[in-house]
């Protein structure tokens, strides 16, 4: 199979959008929830803070993944010396 090719530079930025992007819709979420529903604002933030964990267990493991992948490559065009 051949390698996929990679770039470190390529992930990073794209990874924050997307983090920022769910946080962002979390808020907005929370803050709908907290209008609707009295009593909610303790429960919308224990939510906040579960998904934030969620969000942050997500993106070490794709920072990971995008680590092993380019660690594969770089090995690859040193022929095979990883």
């Amino acid at each position: 199979m051949e390698p996929m090719d990679i770039d470190e530079d390529f992930f990073e930025p794209r990874l924050a959008e997307a983090v920022s992007s769910l946080m962002g819709a979390v808020i907005t979420l929370s803050g709908i929830a907290v209008k609707r529903a009295p009593g909610a604002r303790g429960r919308a933030a224990v939510a906040q803070v579960q998904l934030l964990e969620i969000v942050e267990a997500l993106s070490a493991e794709l920072r990971s993944r995008a680590g092993a992948a380019v660690a594969r490559q770089y090995g690859a065009s040193e022929g095979g010396r990883a």
